[in-house]
């Protein structure tokens, strides 16, 4: 392949990419942006929990002391709000589970981002209900 073969898919590539871009922006209604495979501007961060996690055993479970982890999946959507909770690995208790969706709900969250553009995802959670000591 010559330089100008080369030039020419290089063109028809941003061409596709733009029109992939454009086509997103308008069934999206945000801004759509185009960055170049290996450019440093796609650079991920991952979600993040903002503060600390409370806990709080439901009096239910606290009178029967049980106590368990969850794994909790949270979706985001770009600005950071929870869209949907689920329970990924149980504490095998029905009353910790739902007491876990609640806790991972209840919490404030930061979103993903590429290249500094915030981005809907999901962001996993162990809560743990521990027994006092």
């Amino acid at each position: 392949m010559n330089n100008l073969q080369r030039a020419s898919a290089g063109l028809v590539s941003a061409t596709i990419l733009f029109s992939a871009a454009t086509l997103c922006a308008q069934a999206d209604e945000r801004p759509a942006v185009a960055m170049a495979v290996g450019s440093p501007s796609r650079a991920y961060a991952p979600a993040r929990m903002k503060g600390t996690l409370y806990t709080q055993l439901p009096p239910i479970a606290e009178l029967a002391h049980l106590n368990g982890k969850a794994l909790v999946q949270v979706a985001l959507d770009d600005a950071g709000h929870v869209t949907n909770v689920t329970v990924v690995a149980s504490t095998g208790n029905s009353v910790l589970d739902r007491a876990a969706l609640r806790t991972a709900r209840d919490a404030t969250y930061e979103p993903a981002s590429v290249g500094g553009i915030p981005v809907a995802g999901s962001f996993d959670i162990v809560v743990d209900f521990a027994p006092e000591t």
